[in-house]
């Protein structure tokens, strides 16, 4: 265990949560109940503290977690405590893994689109940062050997996890690749879809190129379409495969390592710190664009593509990395260059 800590990328910082470190560990209703209550409670205040919205102005709530699922739900605890209006239209998402944050973004937008003028916790247009240009949701859940892969990481200990890691790696990758192919021309500028179409006909129409690895196709340049990237925080080798895989290099994946050294895997929620963290070290312009891109089990994929809308200036002062951002990049230990 302390090798495996050791590898992980994640620092001394890092919290967790106080059932891990009894003796044995108590993961029980209980102690989960505790957890959700502050850090849903605690998220909550400081949304409508910023943004001085009212309870009773918010018409849809939309709460996700990757695998607590009580009764009363999370969102119901939202709406005892806060006293939200009897008719809000309240949303509980469950087992979606570390995408889920998107799939909650995607849902809160088609259901904008439904009840136009609404807000969903919040919906404000004139404070808003970002502007939402595309959100994109593909899953291989259908194919067998993928679905059965996925759930055997979710239920097997952690000896048994590392036989299925190499399995599973190969299943996140063609996850990947799925959506990406998907994802690829509602982004990219045609010169670089184009690029990539010769170099594909290249391989299937001169004899010369049919015998050459796939790896001998034109990767697509993302970084025409996208300033700052922001993936899931699920262990350095899952970072770096993703970012080889993306044409990206160290500065790219540096937001997302660092979360994952500072936060740990902090699951769905763990996209929004790492960009707190490119915002934090001032890195986010007017006019820039973010992706983010996460998977979760199914395996599904899950994307969306921002753009700034305003200077962000004064970040570095506030939110989760106020008191550390000046100590960051750290070096992490077993990591090579991507």
């Amino acid at each position: 265990m302390s090798k495996i800590l050791h590898m992980s990328g994640i620092s001394q910082e890092t919290y967790l949560p106080p059932s891990i470190f009894s003796m044995p560990p108590k993961p029980d209703h209980k102690e989960s109940v505790d957890e959700a209550h502050t850090v849903l409670f605690t998220s909550m205040f400081d949304l409508l503290s910023k943004t001085r919205v009212s309870p009773q102005e918010i018409d849809i709530l939309i709460v996700n977690c990757s695998v607590f699922c009580p009764s009363p739900s999370l969102s119901s605890m939202i709406i005892n405590k806060f006293k939200l209006r009897d008719d809000v239209k309240s949303y509980n998402l469950t087992g979606m893994g570390c995408s889920a944050s998107i799939a909650a973004v995607d849902l809160a937008k088609n259901l904008l689109t439904v009840h136009n003028g609404q807000n969903a916790a919040p919906q404000l247009k004139h404070m808003s940062k970002y502007k939402l240009l595309l959100t994109l949701r593909t899953q291989i859940a259908n194919v067998d050997a993928a679905y059965n892969c996925a759930q055997i990481r979710l239920d097997s200990n952690s000896i048994y996890g590392f036989r299925v890691q190499r399995g599973l790696m190969k299943i996140v990758s063609q996850t990947l690749t799925h959506h990406i192919k998907t994802l690829a021309p509602r982004i990219l500028p045609v010169r670089e879809i184009l690029r990539y179409i010769f170099s594909f006909l290249g391989t299937k129409l001169i004899p010369s190129h049919k015998t050459s690895s796939s790896n001998d196709l034109y990767v697509p340049n993302f970084k025409t379409a996208v300033d700052h990237f922001i993936l899931p925080t699920s262990g350095k080798a899952w970072v770096k495969t993703m970012g080889k895989g993306l044409g990206l290099d160290e500065w790219d994946v540096e937001p997302t390592l660092m979360t994952l050294r500072r936060f740990g895997n902090q699951s769905s929620s763990s996209i929004w710190y790492v960009l707190a963290y490119i915002e934090a070290k001032g890195r986010v312009k007017e006019g820039d664009r973010l992706l983010q891109l996460m998977v979760g089990s199914g395996m599904k994929c899950c994307s969306a593509v921002w753009e700034c809308v305003r200077s962000i200036n004064g970040e570095a002062e506030t939110g989760p990395w106020a008191d550390c951002i000046d100590r960051y990049p750290e070096p992490i230990s077993g990591l090579n260059t991507i």
